[in-house]
């Protein structure tokens, strides 16, 4: 039995504020090779979305009809219903509809949307108040109300998707919306996409820009423009990064920045340090025999500052030097392990540290490590984990996404008698594998150093 380092800086990211993670400051490229795209298979997504709509006077009704129109012709690919039981086999998109001015209402639940005609029907029919007030925070509230009911978004594993269209954010409480969502909503498979009806109103565009803050990459994501031509694509695009995820204990998603849209983006691999129970010979069956697939690959610079960037402080330790796939095969040539276990040779990137590789004969494994605390580099060590003293090993597994939803069949468990920041797997099947509801977040002690809180939600039928 392996212990799950589940990386506590993933808490310590994930609801930080003002982090810095991302330490290069050109942003990372996009290497197909690197990232593997996330599906773009509407048609069998399963999400829970549920649209929020500004109808205060600000918004206007040429706006509301757009918002209809995107909304309609963006969510027309997926396939909409109200079964919530993907462990069927039937998929499809859930979706609810709620509006609001001084405060929120629903207009239609998962159980009244069935068809896309029913969501055509439902947005066609929203009007547009009087109300000069547009409160964000008390819909928050209700769905989180909502969540307490037989029918609650995110159940059964669906990922939870809240979309706001807002044209003004003018009640003071609104401040407070970031903090709210952060809290209380699962971060493991909730995404908030924001529509901006008014980019000149300053405090909307800070708010939204905080609500859809990513603390992996320190820049919002899926925060969408009302004016764009795009409107729609874009929508459909963030939906369907929202069923790219990673489950309960099974890592963080690759996230990278693609240049060629001017946006950062997840895609279809989950990450998660790990760490062998006693001295092992090697490394290959460390993360697989613990349900992931494989040692992870570095193929490109900008994976390698996305992982620096998570993996350089765990909860006030250092999470180096920990193994990657990188090793010497027995034609004495590297290699890295595929999504199969087999054998492809690097691409022409390395980052060795000073006076590596060095050829003893035994070194034949590679770990990540760090001289300064701030950069990693690359050395070669033994493979066999008594001789390297290195326990750690950074995995990697496919996310869920759209056409694919066993990442939520293994969830996690904190282990009482592991150190802090550790998981240990439970079994498919039982009962105590449900998927757990786990909030983290960020306290500073009076020394300034990050500690970690964990609260744990009601679980949800």
């Amino acid at each position: 039995m392996k212990a799950i380092l589940l990386f506590s800086a993933f808490c310590a990211f994930l609801f930080a504020s003002n982090a810095t993670v991302i330490r290069n400051k050109k942003s990372p490229q996009v290497d197909v090779v690197d990232a593997q795209p996330c599906s773009s298979n509407a048609s069998v997504a399963w999400l829970d979305v549920i649209l929020i709509i500004d109808t205060s006077m600000h918004m206007g009704a040429a706006n509301l009809k757009k918002i209809s129109s995107a909304a309609t012709l963006a969510l027309s690919k997926f396939t909409i219903g109200s079964n919530d039981d993907i462990s069927s086999g039937s998929f499809n998109t859930r979706v609810a509809v709620m509006t609001y001015n001084y405060q929120g209402a629903f207009q239609a639940l998962f159980t009244d949307i069935t068809s896309i005609s029913d969501l055509t029907t439902s947005l066609n029919a929203i009007k547009l108040s009087t109300s000069p007030y547009a409160d964000l925070y008390d819909p928050v509230l209700r769905i989180l109300e909502w969540t307490n009911s037989n029918d609650p978004p995110g159940s059964n594993g669906r990922p939870t998707v809240l979309v706001f269209f807002s044209a003004s954010a003018n009640a003071p409480v609104n401040m407070q919306v970031p903090d709210l969502i952060a809290e209380n909503f699962d971060p493991y498979s909730t995404t908030v996409i924001t529509v901006n009806f008014n980019t000149a109103d300053s405090n909307l565009t800070s708010l939204l820009s905080a609500i859809t803050l990513n603390q992996f990459v320190n820049a919002p994501m899926y925060n969408l423009s009302g004016t764009s031509n795009s409107l729609t694509r874009d929508l459909e695009w963030s939906l369907l990064q929202a069923n790219c995820f990673c489950g309960d204990g099974t890592g963080i998603p690759t996230i990278l920045y693609d240049s060629a849209n001017a946006r950062y983006s997840r895609y279809a691999s989950c990450m998660i340090l790990d760490q062998a129970d006693g001295y092992v010979e090697g490394i290959n069956d460390i993360c697989s025999g613990d349900g992931f697939v494989m040692p992870a690959y570095i193929l490109t610079q900008n994976k390698e500052k996305f992982i620096e960037g998570i993996w350089n402080d765990c909860d006030g330790e250092t999470c180096y030097p920990f193994y990657v796939g990188l090793h010497k095969n027995a034609k004495d040539a590297w290699a890295w392990y595929d999504w199969d276990l087999n054998e492809f040779p690097p691409t022409g990137y390395f980052d060795w540290g000073q006076g590596y590789p060095v050829n003893d004969g035994m070194s034949n494994c590679t770990v990540v490590d760090s001289n300064d605390g701030v950069n990693f580099i690359w050395r070669n060590t033994p493979c066999n984990t008594q001789y390297s003293l290195v326990l750690n090993i950074l995995c990697q597994s496919h996310s869920c996404d759209a056409e694919n939803s066993d990442c939520i069949n293994t969830s996690y468990n904190y282990d009482d008698d592991q150190p802090k920041g550790y998981k240990k797997p439970i079994k498919k099947g039982t009962k105590t594998g449900a998927r757990k509801r786990m909030l983290t977040k960020i306290k500073k002690s009076k020394n300034g150093k990050k500690n970690i809180m964990k609260n744990k939600l009601p679980l949800k039928a």
